[in-house]
């Protein structure tokens, strides 16, 4: 029989396969999911999870890379707040507002992976500089950036990939 150990790790990781264009988070209810794999699916929408769900998930990793998703909603950031790694890689992201939400609203991200979207430009609405205490890993290769913001600071960054983008500035 399989052991008690491997049982609760498989409880920790899932990797879902979707029909439909949408999800809702509702899984983010397993209070002991650790990584959520949604990659490679034909995801467009995020739905947040049924407002009637409490409390935080423990979720550490999640991977939403190889689907045509847009955005994700500030609800779903807000019921994730100990994520440590996003991957949005191959998406349709095209609009700035991603990149700072996902910083205002996750603040123990290590890495986020935002490639080969559709990232034109990382201005912010906002005039405030902002700080991100954990972040350790941005990659924004593949995009078609031409200029990286000087309102940002990342104090423990250690890679910063912007690779394959159109920059005139830094």
């Amino acid at each position: 029989p399989p052991r008690v150990d491997a049982l609760q790790d498989l409880l920790r990781t899932a990797r879902i396969k979707i029909a439909g264009s949408w999800f809702r988070m509702d899984i983010l209810r397993l209070c002991k999911l650790s990584t959520l794999d949604l990659r490679w699916n034909k995801l467009q929408k995020l739905l947040p999870a049924d407002p009637d769900i409490t409390g935080k998930s423990k979720l550490a990793k999640l991977r939403l890379d190889y689907n045509k998703l847009t955005s994700i909603p500030t609800q779903i950031m807000n019921k994730i707040p100990d994520l440590i790694s996003l991957r949005l890689c191959h998406n349709n992201i095209l609009d700035a507002g991603v990149f700072w939400n996902i910083l205002e609203h996750l603040p123990n991200l290590v890495r986020l992976d935002l490639s080969y979207n559709k990232l034109r430009e990382l201005k912010r609405q906002k005039a405030q500089k902002i700080s991100h205490e954990c972040l350790k890993q941005i990659s924004l290769s593949g995009n078609t950036i031409s200029h990286y913001p000087d309102s940002v600071d990342f104090p423990v960054l250690k890679s910063l990939s912007l690779d394959k983008n159109q920059l005139t500035s830094l």
